[in-house]
């Protein structure tokens, strides 16, 4: 079969063509997802099975698509997600990878797709500074089934978010990292970072009874991009991939989540004026069951208090060079980073 989007089909002549222009015709060059249901575990697709894909336009715009492809022979189009309509007016170029999983939602287990706002262009110009709120500075949870936007997230007042989160001020065009804690196959909390070198942590409520309690938290876990200021080149790192996570236990027995991904001017792969990093951070709240119990003023006071953790800075990690033959010394630290030791090198894929 073959997937054509209607507003691609008049670009159809300029790809065939192929003439030298400075930025090329873009068609559907994103990553895919597939979602399959075998009721009966057979192995083959069968009467109530079902094959769904979902996916977005990357460089050829800023659309979401969910295919029906239980049957080859007669495909559909599950439904449309369209940048710019309501509910989705910022949304960037739709680089996200979406992230098929299960959520609780009203009592029942809910099949939802989850993805970040994108790329804004304008990070296509080489060095573009971190300054003023780029488009795809969201987070987004809709229905898998139907594409109604259950939960979002902006940095953006006037973005109509489920919630609004002024540290969400850059692209976010990863895809985002969805994790059950407890093994209840409920998903539980997700990490995602930005265009801005920041990293977020989202945890869900256990019990949501309406979307409008979907959410606990959205929470900046880590700022390891920028030092304020907007001509701050040498710091610039953007994260373009999900992290990586591993769950482990300290020396004291307590539980901790290392979220891990490197930094890297993807757009711009010659670029040298940025010193980036691979990161592994340790982030300790997400295992304390109490932070869900916490009341909104409670949870103030805890911040303020110094009784949520703080967010990661450089400072707060310790360097591992080539000569660290032992690892590095986290004694006090809240993880580690590796400074890459020839001019230029940056990571461009995600960690696994």
């Amino acid at each position: 079969f073959n997937f054509i989007p209607g507003e691609k089909l008049n670009t159809l002549e300029a790809q065939f063509e192929n003439d030298a222009q400075l930025i090329p015709e873009f068609g559907m060059d994103s990553t895919w997802t597939y979602y399959r249901e075998d009721k009966d575990l057979n192995g083959q697709i069968n009467s109530g099975d079902k094959v769904y894909l979902y996916g977005g336009m990357r460089m050829g715009g800023s659309n979401y698509y969910a295919l029906n492809l239980t049957s080859l022979t007669s495909p559909t189009l599950l439904f449309a997600i369209q940048g710019g309509s309501t509910g989705f007016t910022r949304m960037g170029q739709t680089w996200s990878q979406p992230v098929i999983t299960t959520i609780r939602l009203g009592g029942y287990s809910r099949k939802v797709m989850i993805f970040g706002g994108g790329y804004d262009p304008r990070h296509e110009t080489a060095g573009q500074m971190f300054s003023g709120e780029d488009l795809g500075n969201q987070i987004y949870i809709v229905d898998a089934f139907t594409g109604e936007k259950l939960w979002s997230a902006s940095g953006t007042a006037s973005d109509s978010a489920s919630v609004t989160v002024s540290d969400m001020k850059f692209s976010i065009p990863s895809s985002v990292k969805a994790i059950d804690t407890n093994g209840d196959g409920f998903t539980d909390n997700l990490y995602f970072g930005d265009l801005g070198g920041q990293v977020f942590r989202i945890d869900f409520n256990k019990t949501p009874t309406s979307t409008s309690n979907l959410v606990k938290r959205v929470r900046l876990i880590a700022k390891v991009g920028q030092t304020g200021g907007t001509a701050d080149a040498l710091n610039q790192r953007r994260f373009y991939e999900p992290p990586a996570i591993g769950l482990f236990t300290d020396s004291a027995s307590r539980k901790f989540v290392t979220v891990a991904l490197g930094s890297g001017y993807r757009s711009h792969p010659l670029n040298i004026q940025t010193d980036d990093h691979f990161f592994v951070l340790f982030d300790y709240d997400v295992m304390r069951s109490d932070l869900l119990t916490l009341t909104a003023t409670q949870e103030a006071l805890a911040e303020a208090s110094g009784g949520l953790q703080a967010v990661i800075t450089k400072a707060n990690l310790a360097q591992l060079t080539d000569s660290s033959t032992a690892g590095a010394d986290v004694t006090n630290k809240k993880g580690w980073f590796y400074d890459f030791t020839a001019s230029g090198e940056k990571v461009l894929t995600k960690a696994d």
